[in-house]
């Protein structure tokens, strides 16, 4: 798998949704609240995060967002599934 299924992957789920990608980023512009979703990098290996959050339009913007996080899971099995689907090196079959 490369970045750009990564992408593609993304763009299959969100994009039918109303999602319109621009580089790394997924926005859903609302009367008041945009969402947003951001595939990252890793500095450190071959790997990819998925971040996401949430604009509230009637609040000042101080930063990206005023609500974000990333997409994990408290179960450990399941972080770990998320982590090997997110990591280029991970020996994992496409199908």
């Amino acid at each position: 798998m490369e970045k750009k299924d990564i992408g593609q992957f993304i763009d299959e789920i969100f994009v039918p949704f109303g999602f319109k990608r621009k580089g790394n980023n997924w926005v859903l512009n609302g009367n008041e609240l945009s969402k947003l979703i951001n595939l990252q990098k890793s500095n450190y290996s071959n790997a990819f995060y998925i971040n996401y959050g949430y604009i509230i339009k009637g609040l000042e913007l101080t930063t990206t967002t005023h609500v974000e996080s990333r997409l994990a899971s408290a179960n450990k099995e399941e972080q770990k599934r998320i982590t090997d689907l997110l990591d280029l090196e991970a020996e994992i079959s496409t199908d």
